[in-house]
C-alpha cells in the first residue's frame, strides 16, 4: 500500500480496533507519519491492555516474576516513542496462590479424634507403632498425589532461611529443588502447571545448568548453577512416586513383620514355660507372680 493519506487514516482507525494485530500494525503505520496527532496516538498505545502470559526465561528469587505479562502492542509502539515512567512492556504475573489447608485440617482432625478415642491402643503400639501408623498415612497421601499427577501437575514454593524450595509433583514423579538465592521469605504457595508443562517435566529445567549428577533407576541427584547472570547454586532431587511410596511403606512393613515375629516367639516361649518377654526359664519359679529377670507378669 502506498505511503499516503489513506494509509495514515487506516493507521489512525486501527488504533481503536479490537484486533491486537491491527493495533500493532497501527503503531508501525503511524510511525511513518511524524505529526503531533500521530505521536499522541502512539503514546496511547503504550498503555494498550492486551497481554500474553509467558514463563520466565531465567530464575528469579521473586516468586511473582516466575511468570510474566508481555504487552506485544506496547512493545511495537515503544520502538517509535520513548517509554514513560508509568509505561511497561513486561510486568510480573503471579502464577502462585496460597495453599488451601482444608484437606490437611480434616486429616489432622481425624488423627486427633483417633488419638482421643483410642488412646489406650495407641499407647500399646509404642513409638515404633505410632511412627508406622504415621508413615502409612503419608504413604496413602503420596499415592493420592501420584494419581493426581496423571491429570494435573502442581508446583509448590516456599522461601525460608535465605533459600528457595520448589517441589514439583508432575507426570508420576516428584522433584525438590533448593536454590540458594537469598529470596524474600514467603509461605507455602502453589501453582497449577499448564498442559504444555505437565507433559514436558520440570518447568524450571531450562533455568538450570547442571554441574554434577548422580543417581540410580528412578532417582536422580544433581547440582550446579542457575543459567542467569547471578548464577545461584542449586540442588535437585527427582524421583518416581514409586520410591516415595516404597520408602514410606517400608517402615510399617518392617514394624509389622517384627511384631508378628515377636508374637510367634512369645507363644513358643510360653509353651516352653519361659518368660514371653525375655525368654527367661521360669521352671522352679511357679510361685512367683512375675518374671524374676524382667518383671513381666505371667
Amino acid at each position: 500500500m502506498p505511503k499516503d493519506a489513506r494509509l495514515e487514516a487506516l493507521g489512525r482507525r486501527w488504533v481503536e480496533s479490537e484486533n491486537s494485530s491491527l493495533r500493532m500494525d497501527a503503531a508501525m503505520v503511524l510511525a511513518q507519519f511524524p505529526t503531533a496527532q500521530n505521536d499522541a496516538l502512539l503514546r496511547k498505545l503504550l498503555k494498550d491492555p492486551y497481554y500474553v502470559v509467558t514463563e520466565a526465561k531465567e530464575w528469579s528469587p521473586a516468586v511473582a516474576w516466575r511468570g510474566m505479562k508481555e504487552y506485544p502492542v506496547r512493545q511495537v509502539a515503544a520502538r517509535y516513542v520513548s517509554l514513560g515512567p508509568q509505561d511497561h512492556e513486561i510486568e510480573a504475573y503471579m502464577k502462585y496462590s496460597p495453599v488451601g489447608w482444608g484437606w490437611w485440617a480434616t486429616g489432622a482432625a481425624l488423627l486427633v479424634a483417633v488419638a482421643l478415642f483410642r488412646r489406650g491402643k495407641l499407647k500399646r503400639l509404642g513409638v515404633g507403632g505410632r511412627v508406622a501408623l504415621l508413615s502409612a498415612g503419608l504413604a496413602v497421601l503420596a499415592g493420592i498425589s501420584w494419581c493426581g499427577t496423571q491429570w494435573e501437575g502442581r508446583s509448590y514454593s516456599l522461601a525460608v532461611g535465605g533459600a528457595d524450595y520448589e517441589m514439583v509433583s508432575n507426570g508420576g514423579r516428584v522433584a525438590i529443588l533448593r536454590v540458594a538465592d537469598h529470596a524474600p521469605r514467603h509461605g507455602l504457595v502453589v501453582r497449577r502447571l499448564e498442559a504444555s508443562l505437565s507433559t514436558s517435566g520440570l518447568w524450571f529445567a531450562s533455568m538450570l545448568s547442571p554441574g554434577d549428577t548422580a543417581g540410580l533407576k528412578g532417582v536422580s541427584f544433581s547440582g550446579g548453577k542457575t543459567t542467569d547472570s547471578a548464577g545461584y547454586s542449586y540442588r535437585l532431587v527427582e524421583m518416581h512416586y514409586l520410591w516415595v511410596v516404597g520408602l514410606l511403606v517400608g517402615w510399617p512393613v518392617v514394624w509389622r513383620v517384627g511384631r508378628g515375629r515377636s508374637a510367634v516367639r512369645a507363644k513358643r516361649w510360653a509353651r516352653e514355660n519361659r518368660c514371653a518377654g525375655c525368654g527367661y526359664d521360669l521352671r522352679g519359679h511357679a510361685e512367683e507372680v512375675g518374671c524374676p529377670e524382667c518383671g513381666r507378669g505371667r
